[in-house]
């Protein structure tokens, strides 16, 4: 534990003065922020753009810096930007919905477009919209029900994580737990559950309540 403890703050102390250098250079001032106007961004040669910072985006944030990764985060919440701004993240103002926004940032130039909106409607117009803009860019989406993964992936999203199952999951292994189901137990249960929820996604099969028993059988 002391071990690993030890590699995400050498980590931190390694990938903060970074980030913060990118931040510098995405933002052109605060004042843009207090007008609510969309900032001019400098084009960016990061792997991964994060659109969307809220509470999902702040902590994949998060696991980035940690693993040593750039990026750059795209929010339209003033309030947002400022606050995780001030705290050493590049997060950048803009609407996530405009492609002059996204190409201002370096979407073009980006491995992989991550969308954490918090707004199933708007998630799939920008979806549907990043698709054509960016095919050859690998797109990865959260998603809320079964159904509204199925639609992501059809828009052509390269995959979909449907954050209720995922909550879903780890309330099930904590009552599986204190139930005394041993540990591989409930890997195979649950590992066998999420594995049956997201081959449906991934594969575009019909939409069928999932039960524990179809895994078991």
């Amino acid at each position: 534990m002391f071990q690993q403890l030890l590699l995400i703050v050498l980590l931190s102390m390694l990938v903060t003065p970074l980030l913060a250098y990118l931040a510098q250079r995405l933002i052109k001032s605060e004042g843009a922020l207090e007008t609510q106007e969309p900032e001019p961004a400098m084009e960016s040669n990061t792997p991964i753009v994060l659109a969307g910072f809220g509470r999902v985006g702040h902590r994949i944030g998060e696991i980035l810096s940690l693993s040593g990764y750039t990026y750059v985060a795209l929010d339209s919440d003033a309030a947002i930007v400022e606050r995780e701004r001030a705290n050493g993240f590049p997060v950048f103002y803009g609407d996530v919905r405009n492609p002059e926004v996204l190409k201002s940032i370096g979407a073009e130039h980006a491995k992989v477009i991550l969308v954490t909106v918090n707004d199933p409607e708007a998630t799939e117009k920008l979806v549907a919209s990043l698709c054509t803009s960016y095919p050859h860019r690998k797109i990865f989406v959260r998603g809320h029900s079964l159904t509204q993964c199925l639609e992501l992936r059809s828009l052509g999203a390269d995959g979909a994580v449907s954050e209720y199952v995922e909550v879903s999951i780890e309330l099930a292994r904590m009552a599986l737990d204190n139930v005394g189901v041993s540990e591989q137990e409930q890997k195979t249960v649950l590992g066998g559950f999420r594995d049956k929820y997201y081959a449906e996604i991934n594969n575009g099969l019909s939409v069928e309540k999932i039960k524990i028993q179809d895994i078991q059988t």
